[in-house]
C-alpha cells in the first residue's frame, strides 16, 4: 500500500523505469534492427529518469538532513547494497566459471572481482547514485558557503567532470552521461517543477522526436564511444553527445507523460506501489535472465517480437514484485541488501 506522503506520479515513473530496464536487457535476446532500435531508445532514457527522480528528491533530503548525516544515509543506502550484491554476483560468477571450464584459479577468482568490485560490472548503477549524490552534496554546500545559486556550481562541477581523463574504475566515466539529470530533476523540484513540459501535446511528442533524433543522430546504431558514457570530448564527436542528452532528456519527457496517463486510471496506486520495489527488479532480474535465452530462437515479425518481448518484462517484473513483496522484504538481511534503515523501535511512554 501506498504511503500518504509518496508521490503517486513519481512511484509509477520508477516503475516503468525498472521495467524498460528489463524491457532492454531480454532485447539483448533479438538480432533484428527493430530491435536495436528499440533497445538505444530504451538504454538512452531509464537510468537517465532514475537519476532525475533522485535529484528531485534531493532537494527535500539536503533541507531535512546535514551533509554529514546525509552522507552516511547513502552509504548505507547505495554502497551497503552495493558490496553485498557485488559479492553475490561473484560467487554465481565463480559458479558459472566452474561449470565451464571444471578448474579454478585464484588469478581467474581475482580478474572476476576486480571486474565486478572496481569496475562496477554488476551493480554499477549503485556506486554511480552514490558518486553522482556526493557530487550533488558537495556543489550544495558550496552554494551555502559562496551564498550562491547551485546551478552555476554545479556547471562548474560538471565541467571539470567532464575534462577528467576518467577510466573505468567505479564506471567513473558513466558520471559524464547521468550528472545532468540528477541536476535537472532538482531543478524541476525547486524551480515549481516548470522543467517537464505541462502542455499535453508538447509532452506527448517526446517519444516521436526522440525515435526521430535516434534515426537521424545515430542511425539506430549504438555510438561506442557514447553510449552509457558520453566519455569522449574529441571534437568530432561533441555534437552527438549533445544530442545524446538531448535524447535522455527527450525520453525523461516521454516516460513522464505515459506515468501522468497511467496516474488518472484506476490501476494507479498498485502500479505506484510496484515502483516501490523497483531496486528489486534492478538487481534481482539479472538472476532470471538466463532463463530467457529461448527467446533468441523465436521467428516472429520483429514488431510483434518486440511487443513479446515487453510483454515478458512485465511478467518478470510481476514475479518479482510478488516475490520480494510476500517473501524476500520479511528477511531482515534482505531488506539490508537493499540499503533500508531498521525503522527505530518507539519508546513507550
Amino acid at each position: 500500500m501506498i504511503k500518504q506522503n509518496r508521490s503517486i506520479l513519481l512511484d509509477i515513473v520508477k516503475y516503468l523505469a525498472a521495467v524498460l530496464v528489463i524491457y532492454g536487457h531480454v532485447l539483448v535476446y533479438s538480432e533484428s534492427r527493430f530491435d536495436q532500435a528499440m533497445s538505444f531508445i530504451v538504454n538512452i532514457s531509464h537510468m537517465p529518469v532514475f537519476f532525475f527522480v533522485s535529484g528531485y528528491f534531493f532537494v527535500s533530503e539536503i533541507q531535512k538532513y546535514p551533509a554529514t548525516e546525509l552522507i552516511r544515509k547513502k552509504t548505507f543506502r547505495l554502497v551497503l547494497p552495493y558490496l553485498l550484491w557485488s559479492s553475490l554476483a561473484l560467487c554465481m560468477n565463480i559458479v558459472l566459471l566452474w561449470c565451464d571450464t571444471h578448474a579454478l584459479s585464484i588469478a581467474a577468482v581475482l580478474t572476476e572481482a576486480k571486474a565486478i568490485f572496481l569496475y562496477a560490472r554488476s551493480a554499477w548503477f549503485l556506486i554511480e547514485l552514490f558518486f553522482s549524490t556526493l557530487l550533488l552534496i558537495g556543489c550544495s554546500q558550496v552554494a551555502k558557503w559562496t551564498h550562491i545559486s547551485i546551478y552555476p556550481i554545479s556547471l562548474v562541477c560538471y565541467l571539470l567532470v567532464y575534462l577528467l581523463d576518467l577510466d573505468t574504475l567505479f564506471a567513473f566515466y558513466k558520471i559524464r552521461w547521468l550528472f545532468p539529470f540528477m541536476i535537472l530533476g532538482y531543478a524541476w523540484k525547486d524551480r515549481a517543477e516548470r522543467i517537464v513540459p505541462r502542455t499535453r501535446y508538447v509532452r506527448y511528442l517526446a517519444f516521436p522526436l526522440l525515435v526521430l533524433l535516434s534515426k537521424l543522430a545515430f542511425g539506430y546504431q549504438y555510438p561506442e564511444d557514447l553510449f552509457y558514457s558520453v566519455y569522449t570530448i574529441a571534437p568530432a564527436m561533441i555534437g552527438k553527445a549533445v544530442l545524446y542528452q538531448l535524447g535522455s532528456c527527450l525520453g525523461i519527457i516521454a516516460i513522464f507523460s505515459v506515468a501522468d496517463l497511467l496516474e488518472r486510471l484506476p490501476c494507479r496506486v498498485p502500479l505506484a506501489d510496484r515502483g516501490t520495489f523497483s531496486l528489486d527488479s534492478y538487481l534481482i532480474h539479472m538472476f532470471f535472465l538466463k532463463l530467457l535465452t529461448f527467446l533468441s530462437s523465436l521467428t516472429l515479425p520483429a514488431p510483434i517480437k518486440s511487443l513479446i518481448f515487453m510483454l515478458i518484462a512485465c511478467l518478470l517484473f510481476e514475479v518479482i514484485y510478488h516475490l520480494c513483496r510476500l517473501i524476500l522484504r520479511r528477511i531482515w538481511l534482505y531488506r539490508i541488501s537493499l540499503g533500508i534503515l531498521p525503522t527505530p523501535a518507539k519508546k513507550s511512554i
